[in-house]
C-alpha cells in the first residue's frame, strides 16, 4: 500500500505520459483500495468483533469458568482428598449379652463418628394393639402420614409450627438400593425395605406398619396406584433418633449412689449414664463397645443409630 505522500508512478515534468503508465495507476488504485479495506476489516474484528465476544467475561474468564474455580475453591475438603462427602448408617442393638459390634465401612480412612440413640416413635403405636417383630416399642414406623399422623400423634410441634416426623418411603428405598417398579405392590416393596434396612450389619431393630399400610398390603395394592392416588409420597419411615454424647441407659442393674454416698442397690441422686466407646481398628473397620455391660439387667438393651461421615 502506497504512502500518504508517494505517487503511485513517479514522473517529473515534462516526461511523456505512456498507457502503460497509466494502467499501472489503475492497478495500484485497486491493490491500495483494496489494502485499506483489508486494514480497515481487521481492525474492525480485533475493536469490535473479538471484544464483542468476550463481552460476558470477567479478566477474561466467562460466568460457568468463574463458577467452577468457585465451586473447587470452597468445596467441602477432606484431609487432602477433595470430593463430595459421604456416610453410612448404622442400626446395632447392645446388651448385657451382646456388648460390642465390629462395624466393617469399607471407606478407606477414619470417619467421623455421630451416635444416636434410638427411642420409641409413640407411645400411641403400642396403645393401638400394633406388635412389632419383637414385642418391643416400635423403632421403625411405616405410616401414611396425610391419615395416621395425628391418631399416631406423629407430627413434631413447636408451638404453632409442625414438622412431619421420618422419611418418605421413596427416599429410604433410594437410599437402601431397594429397586422398585410401579407394577409391584407396597406388599412387595415394604418387605424388600424391611430385608435391606435389617441386613447385616445391621441388627433388626423393633419395627412395623399402620394399619392403613398393612390394609394396603392385604389388598394388594400396587405403587402405580398409590401414585395416582396421590399417596404414595406421603408415605413415610417414621424414626426417631436422639444425639447423645453418654447413653442413657434406662434399664441398668444396680449402681451405687455415688453423689449421695448410698450403697448398691440405692436409687441415684442423678441419671446413670455409661459411654459408648468407638475404636477405630483399621481404615476399613471400627469396634464399637459399651463400656460398662455389666450395669446392664438382664435381657435388657439398647438400640443406636451410627453415623458415619468422611
Amino acid at each position: 500500500m502506497a504512502d500518504e505522500n508517494t505517487p503511485y508512478i513517479q514522473r517529473n515534468p515534462g516526461d511523456i505520459w505512456t498507457a502503460e503508465d497509466w494502467n499501472g495507476v489503475q492497478t495500484k488504485i485497486k491493490d491500495d483500495i483494496m489494502g485499506r479495506i483489508q486494514d480497515a476489516m481487521e481492525q474492525i474484528e480485533k475493536t469490535g468483533v473479538q471484544r464483542a465476544d468476550n463481552a460476558d467475561k470477567f479478566a477474561n474468564k466467562a460466568p460457568g469458568d468463574w463458577v467452577k474455580d468457585l465451586d473447587q475453591r470452597y468445596a467441602q475438603k477432606v484431609h487432602e482428598h477433595e470430593g463430595q462427602a459421604v456416610y453410612r448408617r448404622y442400626h446395632k442393638r447392645f446388651s448385657k449379652e451382646v456388648p460390642t459390634a465390629f462395624l466393617e465401612h469399607k471407606l478407606g480412612r477414619f470417619p467421623l463418628v455421630d451416635i444416636y440413640e434410638m427411642m420409641e416413635v409413640s407411645p400411641e403405636i403400642g396403645a393401638s394393639g400394633l406388635e412389632t417383630s419383637d414385642g418391643n416399642p416400635a423403632k421403625f414406623f411405616l405410616y401414611y402420614h396425610h391419615e395416621e399422623s395425628d391418631r399416631f400423634k406423629l407430627d413434631v410441634k413447636v408451638y404453632r409450627d409442625r414438622a412431619k416426623l421420618g422419611i418418605p418411603l421413596e427416599a429410604a428405598l433410594t437410599e437402601y438400593g431397594v429397586e422398585w417398579e410401579e407394577d409391584d405392590t407396597l406388599q412387595d416393596v415394604r418387605n424388600d425395605l424391611w430385608e435391606k434396612l435389617f441386613a447385616l450389619p445391621n441388627d433388626e431393630i423393633s419395627h412395623v406398619s399402620s394399619p392403613w399400610i398393612e390394609e394396603k398390603c392385604i389388598e394388594r395394592v400396587k405403587v402405580g396406584e398409590l401414585k395416582e392416588n396421590d399417596e404414595w409420597q406421603d408415605i413415610r419411615l417414621a424414626f426417631r433418633p436422639v444425639k447423645c454424647d453418654l447413653l442413657v441407659c434406662r434399664a441398668l442393674e444396680v449402681l451405687p449412689n455415688t453423689a449421695a454416698g448410698g450403697a448398691i442397690g440405692a436409687a441415684p441422686a442423678a441419671p446413670l449414664t455409661v459411654p459408648l466407646r468407638i475404636t477405630h481398628v483399621n481404615y476399613d473397620t471400627m469396634l464399637v463397645e459399651i463400656a460398662r455391660p455389666d450395669l446392664f439387667a438382664p435381657e435388657s438393651f439398647i438400640d443406636i443409630m451410627l453415623l458415619l461421615r468422611i
